[in-house]
């Protein structure tokens, strides 16, 4: 079983993949229906995910990826369709030279019903079900010719014709040379390229070679290993003694992770998680806003109050809550996705997410007083380590 598990983790970091350059000179097609549209986007996986029809059929569950330099449907799907071959592509991991060989397939048509349409459209196969529940993933470069942008606290992908202008407020500029999404950012005083990852579902991502050259609260300590299907990285965990800067958001001193082997930084979901970005690949111009509709305080999550047991209620000073849902305990923190709580034994429950998570998911046990009354709760990881947040 633990191995299973392993294999499912790869996806985390799987998605920033190294193409041929032939991707940047494709001329995709999109007819909108309409000047803009808005995509609902499901995000508690934390990964965008929208749904798209291919050939008619559907609807098929796609990742929205900034981190992928291209286009991607998994092989069992595309010979499900029935998809012609037209070429084979090597395909890389950060981190390692190695790489493996994709068939390259073209689709027909790709449309988002009452959104968009787009004809013979390139795509690469993986083995993507087999490493997590989706079928597919779209590369930002599918909407090159549009602005884009997508509002994570209202759960939208909208695309438009229209630019950014370079001298607004927030506007920052990003290497058009680049596959994925890379612009500048400052950690600490240091200029670094960063990766903008909409498909890794991590927070800041820090190569483990500028350890020496950063200062933190305390000394890193090992946080577990991230895995792709060509390489394994270990990955340290640490609280940055500085700020972090692009366009105009500033983070000070956030948490972190070092990733051995990694060259570039790499902002994942929980960076942007209260963010909206605007792209504009034509102008090579991106907008870093925090969203009008963030969800700042706990009160814009409302507990249900139809079912309730002694677990159920808000803990940590209302930055986590446990409630029933069809008679099934989830656990959220303001803000994230609702996970899953199953009980172990009595008092003791294991997190189960509905994708693999990058992280290592603690297991929770609920803290009684004399009274045999819930007090708190108390993360527990497989290192012994435990976390507490009491009950408010």
């Amino acid at each position: 079983m633990m191995k299973i598990n392993t294999l499912k983790r790869q996806i985390a970091i799987l998605l920033v993949i190294l193409l041929p350059n032939y991707m940047l000179s494709q001329n995709i097609k999109l007819d909108l229906k309409g000047k803009e549209v808005n995509i609902p986007v499901d995000l508690s996986t934390q990964r965008p995910i929208i749904t798209l029809n291919i050939n008619g059929k559907g609807p098929y569950k796609f990742i929205f990826d900034t981190g992928a330099g291209r286009n991607f449907i998994d092989e069992e799907l595309s010979k499900e369709l029935k998809l012609e071959v037209i070429g084979k592509d090597p395909i890389g991991s950060p981190g390692t030279n190695r790489q493996v060989m994709s068939n390259r397939v073209i689709i027909p048509q790709i449309s988002v019903p009452n959104a968009l349409t787009s004809n013979n459209i390139s795509m690469n196969t993986m083995p993507l079900r087999k490493m997590l529940p989706v079928d597919g993933v779209i590369g930002g470069i599918f909407f090159k010719n549009y602005l884009l942008s997508i509002n994570y606290p209202k759960s939208i992908l909208t695309v438009a014709k229209g630019e950014l202008k370079k001298e607004a407020d927030g506007v920052i500029s990003f290497n058009p040379d680049s596959r994925i999404l890379s612009t500048e950012i400052s950690i600490a005083g240091n200029k670094l390229e960063v990766h903008l990852d909409s498909g890794n579902p991590g927070n800041i991502d820090i190569p483990f070679s500028l350890k020496d050259k950063l200062e933190f609260v305390k000394q890193p300590t090992e946080d577990g290993m991230i895995r792709t299907s060509l390489a394994s990285h270990k990955r340290w965990k640490a609280t940055l003694k500085g700020d972090i800067v692009i366009g105009n958001l500033v983070y000070k001193s956030p948490e972190v992770h070092l990733i051995e082997g990694f060259e570039f930084v790499n902002l994942g979901f929980q960076f942007f998680s209260q963010s909206r970005i605007t792209i504009d690949r034509l102008n090579n111009l991106l907008k870093l806003e925090k969203s009008s509709s963030s969800i700042k305080a706990a009160e814009n999550f409302t507990l249900p109050n139809s079912e309730s047991n002694e677990y159920t209620g808000w803990y940590g000073g209302k930055v986590r809550s446990v409630f029933l849902e069809d008679g099934q305990l989830y656990l959220k923190r303001v803000g994230g996705p609702k996970i899953k709580l199953e009980m172990i034994e009595k008092d003791y429950y294991k997190m189960k997410f509905s994708m693999p998570t990058a992280n290592e998911l603690p297991n929770v046990r609920f803290e009684r007083n004399a009274k045999e009354e819930i007090t708190g709760l108390t993360f527990v990881l497989s290192s012994g380590k435990e976390d507490f947040s009491k009950k408010d």
